[in-house]
């Protein structure tokens, strides 16, 4: 990578960082964070605190994923493998995993058709785990025919775009 496209990434991922705060934050405390990693500065204002039907929804650890074209934030609760799914105003709309329907998850993404794809820890195992909108089981994607160098592959960070899968090995 050049050193252009690294930088361009960055920028990326630093929108997508700041866009899941927007959505996680209270609406009252204009309380702005300031970051000093790496020597930059990075101010947000928070406007949504993620609720459901009993009030505010604490959630530490939780990954993220944002579906532009529905307009949800998802959760995945790591260790817990609780998913939730949040509209454009922070209001849980549905969860689901906390029956234990879930194997060790790492990671979320979905698919252009509303499928969610849940990254499982074990890999080798149970690889990406594919539910509907619901959260029901529809399938379990593997990898097969590896080459012998990735073998102990074991991802923990999983994108989807474009039909693509890309998996990183942290």
């Amino acid at each position: 990578m050049t050193n252009e496209s690294i930088k361009q990434l960055s920028v990326i991922i630093t929108g997508i960082f700041l866009s899941a705060l927007l959505l996680t934050a209270h609406a009252d405390a204009a309380d702005i964070m300031k970051s000093q990693r790496s020597g930059a500065e990075v101010k947000a204002t928070f406007q949504y605190l993620l609720s459901d039907f009993s009030g505010p929804v604490r959630s530490q650890w939780a990954r993220l994923h944002f579906d532009p074209k529905r307009q949800e934030l998802y959760t995945l609760t790591i260790g817990v493998n609780e998913v939730r799914i949040y509209n454009q105003h922070g209001m849980e709309l549905f969860s689901f995993g906390d029956t234990g329907d879930l194997v060790s998850a790492v990671d979320i993404a979905t698919g252009e058709n509303g499928d969610i794809y849940i990254l499982a820890r074990d890999f080798q195992k149970h690889a990406i785990q594919v539910h509907n909108y619901r959260g029901e089981h529809k399938a379990v994607i593997t990898m097969q025919d590896l080459p012998v160098t990735f073998q102990r592959f074991s991802p923990d960070r999983m994108e989807y775009r474009s039909g693509l899968f890309y998996l990183a090995d942290s």
